[in-house]
């Protein structure tokens, strides 16, 4: 069974406890220690697994690793020698060799992305006409490099691209298919109340656009009210109710309005 052991840890934070870090020279490298060994996977190893697993890049990445964590040549030389042996018990013919790191370099900006402009013009097998050729002689022709609004329109900055638009025949078949999916309130859900049995409208107080009729008797007379609600007739219900028993309400319906006082 073969072993892989992980670099050891390095530290680049100035610590008492750790040998790796120099505070005066300003100078770390890998930590090691008289416990510290390394085994690396065979290269007896590399017929028995996947294509795609190249140990042979082993080496090459920890002596990347290495240079990476030791400042300069002299840590790099006083701690490669583990790692050394470790990969020449493995089989692997390598030498570890100092290369300078480019991490504190600074990486090349990146170019700022352009600010195009694309044409989509719909696509037709009847169009004989080579719309694409005719649209970029347009910007040839009316933006020379002469033209000062050359730099913003350009065959760099101006792109086409054909767009495939749906035919009569799918516009058609998708309206009619939405106008028949549309949702139709069905009778299992014309009322919510909390108790059906005693539903006013015989469980369907849900139903909307609904002549209703009430009685109204009073002391001196007995009057008939007709009203007509586009909503569902339990929230006409609610907000008849509403305006009767709040004063600053009672113009909020027709009812109330006549009756209210």
């Amino acid at each position: 069974m073969s072993i892989v052991k992980p670099i050891s840890y390095e530290s680049r934070i100035i610590s008492g406890f750790l040998e790796s870090i120099n505070s005066v020279a300003c100078s770390y490298r890998s930590f090691l220690n008289e416990y510290t060994w390394y085994l690396y996977l065979s290269l007896k190893v590399v017929s028995q697994r996947p294509k795609k697993t190249n140990l042979k890049k082993i080496p090459h990445s920890i002596n990347k690793r290495l240079s990476e964590i030791s400042s300069d040549q002299e840590c790099f030389n006083n701690t490669k020698t583990v790692y050394q042996e470790a990969l020449n018990k493995s089989g692997f013919n390598y030498n570890l060799s100092y290369k300078e790191s480019h991490n504190g370099k600074q990486q090349s900006r990146k170019n700022r992305p352009r600010n195009i402009i694309w044409y989509n013009p719909p696509f037709s097998k009847n169009v004989k006409t080579n719309v694409g050729k005719c649209f970029l002689a347009l910007i040839d022709q009316y933006f020379p490099k002469s033209s000062p609004l050359h730099k913003t329109f350009n065959r760099n900055t101006l792109k086409l691209s054909y767009s495939c638009m749906s035919n009569i025949k799918t516009i058609i078949s998708n309206h009619n298919k939405a106008q028949i999916n549309k949702s139709v309130p069905t009778n299992d859900s014309n009322c919510n109340c909390r108790k059906p049995s005693t539903c006013a409208m015989d469980e369907k107080c849900n139903d909307q656009n609904l002549i209703h009729q009430a009685k109204v008797t009073t002391s001196t007379s007995r009057e008939t009210y007709i009203g007509l609600c586009d909503t569902t007739f339990k929230l006409r219900y609610r907000n008849h109710v509403w305006s009767f028993k709040n004063e600053r309400y009672k113009h909020a319906t027709e009812l109330t309005s006549m009756f209210g006082a």
